[in-house]
């Protein structure tokens, strides 16, 4: 499913998956790019009503620089933001694999520099509705 969210993020051409935007763990070489993974409560189920969502995400943003970092988490929060409803496709087929409701962000950014060495990460949570699509 986080996969929804990194092809957003490639659309926008933000980065590449696996090379810049990552899913599950960012590896701490990587000095520019994008974490997206769900939050430590998982992304609960409901048998009741099937292929419909309602979850948190995090998103980790990191940079060198405050700059190249703020610049970019602009750009990873207004892709990620949209309260209209929108089709979401794979980016390999063009197939329709869920509808987004919205997405809108849960808290301000907190920015802490990196434990590993140089360089900041900027931490933030979006809430996510969506219907996953099944083709035939």
């Amino acid at each position: 499913m986080l996969g929804i969210f990194s092809n957003l993020l490639d659309d926008a051409e933000v980065g590449a998956i696996g090379s810049s935007i990552f899913e599950h763990e960012m590896p701490s070489s990587i000095e520019r790019g994008v974490l997206i993974r769900a939050t430590k409560d998982g992304i609960v189920v409901d048998p009741e009503i099937p292929d419909y969502y309602d979850f948190n995400l995090e998103v980790i943003v990191r940079a060198m620089t405050l700059e190249d970092g703020e610049g970019l988490l602009s750009t990873v929060q207004s892709t990620l933001t949209s309260d209209k409803e929108k089709i979401v496709s794979t980016s390999s087929d063009r197939q329709p694999i869920a509808k987004l409701n919205f997405m809108k962000p849960r808290k301000f950014p907190i920015v802490s520099s990196r434990p590993e060495g140089a360089g900041y990460e900027w931490n933030f949570g979006i809430h996510v509705n969506l219907v996953t699509i099944k083709t035939v």
